[in-house]
């Protein structure tokens, strides 16, 4: 589950970034500024293998996943998912100066395309005025894979800065640059439970296809009317943009009201300097807006689900068993866990095996 986009990119941004970072301040006495090289010891439950899996894949492809997995481990293969040893990671984070405000401060978790710790330099004092704290990972680059490496150690990287420091759990995002930023929508999107919103940094997908999985109904819930997702390109940056453009597309199809962008004027491939970060994080922590067409939107999209699946019953009935697999794969990819029980039963009418294998491609 490797994520490489942009890496070609970004592999020339990484040492400028690093130097910056660099030069915003050396660690800090107590625990306010830049604190380099942290070990954290305390595992996140929600960064568990089998956890992520279910999170990061739609229910039909994520079912075939297991299986794979659970067969390599019963042949005593080497693990191919497996857990992340803490006491071989590193990790960065910047804590503001001040006493934190009630309920404590809020954190924003930055992945990013490059390998070497560094958090942009420009976005420390936007997060300082903001009551921000930040954190980043080593090796958690466009080299690295998704769920293996770059999901997890986010996961991780939360539960340990809420153990450091007293953090608002209201105000949690996941941000990134360039494929650092399609991870963090995957973050915003699959743990709505533990990042209110995403701040996306000339990188995206479409929401609802296999890079970005939609979870089961009770957290699509939670997504939709309480998180935000805010994206900032550059205008001479076509291919972030365009990727925007077709993610906010995704997201107004799914009836998210939370979710805007806005551009850099003469911006090109590179990390949004702290003007462009301050407008972002405003529009971040703004209360999203849930229409009033806000329930309309989803009755349409409950009764197209419920179309889509009559469709696929009738081809069972008809015989069309192989049809009837097709279809349903296309049911999962669009709508993942929004769909999980309506897939999970028509995938036992059909045999079950056929769908999965088709998943699995």
């Amino acid at each position: 589950m490797s994520d490489r986009h942009g890496a070609r990119r970004a592999a020339g941004a990484a040492p400028l970034a690093w130097v910056l970072a660099c030069l915003a301040g050396s660690a800090a006495a107590g625990t306010a500024g830049v604190q380099r090289d942290l070990v954290f010891e305390q595992v996140s439950p929600l960064a568990h293998p089998e956890r992520v899996l279910e999170r990061m894949t739609s229910p039909l492809a994520g079912a075939a996943m297991r299986e794979r997995l659970h067969a390599a481990r019963a042949r005593g293969d080497a693990d191919p998912w497996p857990a992340l040893d803490l006491a071989n990671e590193r990790f960065e984070l910047f804590v503001p100066d001040g006493t934190p405000p009630e309920p404590g401060f809020g954190l924003v978790v930055f992945v990013p395309p490059w390998e070497a710790q560094g958090l942009p330099a420009e976005w420390l004092r936007v997060l300082q005025r903001h009551g921000l704290a930040a954190v980043t990972a080593t090796r958690s680059g466009n080299a690295q894979d998704v769920g293996i490496r770059r999901v997890p150690l986010a996961l991780h990287a939360v539960e340990n800065v809420r153990r450091r420091l007293r953090i608002d759990p209201g105000r949690v995002y996941a941000a990134g640059f360039s494929g650092g930023s399609r991870v963090a929508l995957r973050l915003a999107v699959g743990w709505p439970d533990v990042f209110r919103g995403a701040l996306l940094n000339a990188g995206s997908d479409p929401l609802g296809r296999a890079e970005v999985p939609l979870p089961g109904p009770v957290l699509f819930d939670r997504l939709e009317r309480t998180s935000r997702l805010v994206y900032v390109s550059g205008t001479r940056d076509a291919p972030a943009l365009a990727a925007d453009r077709a993610s906010l597309r995704s997201a107004a199809e799914l009836c998210m009201s939370g979710a805007e962008a806005f551009t850099i004027r003469g911006g090109r491939h590179e990390p949004a300097g702290a003007q462009a970060v301050a407008r972002a994080l405003r529009a971040l922590e703004a209360p999203p807006d849930d229409a009033a067409t806000g329930e309309a939107c989803r009755e349409r999209r409950s009764r197209r689900i419920a179309r889509e699946a009559q469709a696929i019953a009738a081809l069972v009935d008809a015989g069309d068993r192989a049809g009837a697999a097709r279809e349903l794969v296309e049911l999962d990819r669009r709508w993942s866990g929004l769909a999980g029980a309506i897939s999970r039963e028509l995938d036992m009418h059909i045999d079950g095996s056929t769908a999965h294998a088709a998943a699995a491609d």
